[in-house]
């Protein structure tokens, strides 16, 4: 079972994306931050059938997002269906990649999960964090040696990082 990814829904908010559509995103985000996740899954359900959210970056922000919230609210086969599919729409972006690394952490796939995120790790941006909680948690899953200290772009004293970190040891 994983643990809550606070961390991924936070991390667009340092995004230097003035759109429209990341505003809207960031602005549902908001009100899953104040405790109610079911309203803003709605709101952002209902953004799939919007043209501006049906291909492209926005299309992955989207899908990741929900699959997130998916996640943080225990939906774990629907967390995992969404963050496949937002992978599709950027499969080059290490984000998108994290999010197929937590899909593979959902579904019990720890060693793709492990190997993936710790391939992220140095490779700079808002999803090194993510990947520092999947890679912990695969690890103590797989009971193999994971050593954070070796990334030089982890915050270690992001809560997500700490949690996993002492789950992990």
């Amino acid at each position: 079972e994983a643990s809550d990814w606070q961390t991924a829904l936070h991390a667009d908010t340092i995004a230097d994306d003035e759109s429209e559509e990341f505003k809207l995103i960031s602005d549902f985000r908001e009100i899953v931050n104040e405790g109610d996740s079911n309203t803003a899954l709605k709101l952002l359900e209902g953004l799939k059938v919007d043209e501006r959210f049906c291909d492209g970056f926005s299309a992955f922000r989207l899908r990741f997002n929900i699959g997130v919230i998916l996640q943080n609210i225990g939906e774990y086969e629907k967390a995992s269906t969404e963050l496949r599919s937002a992978h599709v729409f950027s499969p080059e972006h290490p984000k998108a990649n994290a999010g197929l690394a937590l899909a593979d952490l959902i579904d019990g796939r720890d060693e793709n999960a492990f190997e993936h995120a710790v391939s992220l790790l140095s490779t700079e941006g808002d999803h090194i964090n993510l990947c520092a909680a999947i890679a912990f948690n695969a690890a103590k899953r797989l009971k193999v040696e994971f050593d954070i200290e070796r990334y030089e772009h982890v915050d270690t004293s992001n809560e997500d990082v700490i949690i996993s970190r002492l789950d992990y040891a």
